[in-house]
């Protein structure tokens, strides 16, 4: 069949009505967004629990051993893959005394540059929790009277009461260049490892105690392990393009199959089957490629708050759902062709 024929068909088609393109990109539309939207929702709520797990602390692993700690190789973790932040931390004799609170001294502690990146800050100098700049009134650069002079506050870190370990919600954190033994080394990694915690012994100075080192988790109350790939993996809408899939496949079906008797009438005509799906699949193109176009758009909407790099999976997932759909939409078109036979012209005609 000739372009300029299957043109004329299927704007006759269209002008008809027996195409029913509105109705049927409203119906696909209805089913490929709609899964792809309940996707979308569930896989950002995932993302929402990983972000949480990792503010809360519980990403974040720490080694405890007194005098032990090596701080630059503490610092150097930072550089291996997946290492967000690190930095080693050692308590000092003498707090701080904030001369507004001369009764409420904060503890100090000493800090290798760059520790407070850990905390989700990036302060430099002198960094203190939230609760003591709310206390004192203090924001980033404004300088605090204490009992050794005055001090300014380089930034401020969150430290909530949520099973966080206690002790850092009323501290001021001091960087410091003194490279001599540290206390502990605090690791801030994304995805989890389980090398993590071999790399943390690895902090270790020469000839330290093997056994007195404490490895732990600066706040176990959401669990060790958020294991994000299995709950992807598991998550209700992982069957969601299949499902769309078929559904469209059905529809596109459907929609052919209710024009047997047309269809029947053509090849008794004398036109060929191959030219009768030609038609049929441009035809249906036309809603399928509207309602990839709109699931696209919904899923584009969806997507657009979350980071770049978040967003462009979302849009893949998105994508397989809409595309899925499209393709059963077309195998759905030429079944359907190829399913109406010339012989049952007469059935079909009294079933009309």
């Amino acid at each position: 069949m000739r372009l300029d024929a299957i043109a004329r068909e299927l704007w006759a088609g269209v002008l008809s009505g027996t195409a029913r393109i509105v109705t049927l990109t409203v119906l696909a539309t209805i089913v490929s967004a709609g899964l792809s939207a309940a996707d979308i929702v569930l896989t950002r709520r995932l993302i929402a629990d990983a972000e949480a797990f990792q503010q809360a602390g519980a990403a974040t692993l720490t080694l405890s051993a007194e005098g032990q700690v090596d701080a630059s190789a503490c610092k150097a973790l930072a550089q291996v893959e997946g290492v967000r932040a690190s930095g080693a931390i050692r308590r000092r004799a003498l707090p701080v005394v904030a001369s507004a609170l001369p009764g409420a001294p904060l503890t100090a502690f000493e800090t290798t540059p760059g520790f407070a990146a850990v905390l989700g800050s990036p302060g430099t100098g002198v960094v203190v929790p939230d609760e003591v700049a709310d206390v004192l009134g203090l924001s980033e650069g404004d300088r605090i009277p204490t009992t050794e002079g005055v001090v300014e506050v380089g930034g401020t870190y969150p430290y909530p009461d949520d099973g966080r370990r206690p002790g850092f919600g009323w501290a001021a954190l001091i960087e410091t260049a003194d490279t001599s033994p540290f206390d502990e080394c605090w690791v801030l990694a994304w995805p989890q490892s389980d090398a993590m915690g071999s790399l943390l012994l690895g902090v270790l100075l020469p000839g330290a105690d093997s056994e007195r080192p404490e490895l732990g988790q600066l706040n176990g109350a959401l669990g060790a392990r958020f294991d994000g790939m299995a709950l992807f993996d598991g998550r209700l809408t992982a069957w969601a393009p299949s499902l769309a899939a078929a559904l469209v496949g059905v529809l596109a079906f459907v929609s052919v199959r209710g024009r047997r008797l047309s269809i029947a009438s053509d090849l008794h005509a004398g036109a060929r089957r191959r030219d009768i799906a030609t038609v049929m699949v441009v035809e249906g193109t036309t809603w399928l490629t509207a309602a990839l176009i709109l699931t696209m758009g919904s899923t584009a909407i969806l997507a657009a708050p979350e980071a770049l790099a978040d967003r462009g999976a979302l849009l893949v997932q998105g994508a397989r759902v809409a595309l899925a759909s499209s393709a059963a939409g077309v195998a759905g078109i030429v079944a359907a062709v190829w399913s109406v036979r010339e012989s049952h012209l007469v059935r079909y005609f009294k079933d009309r």
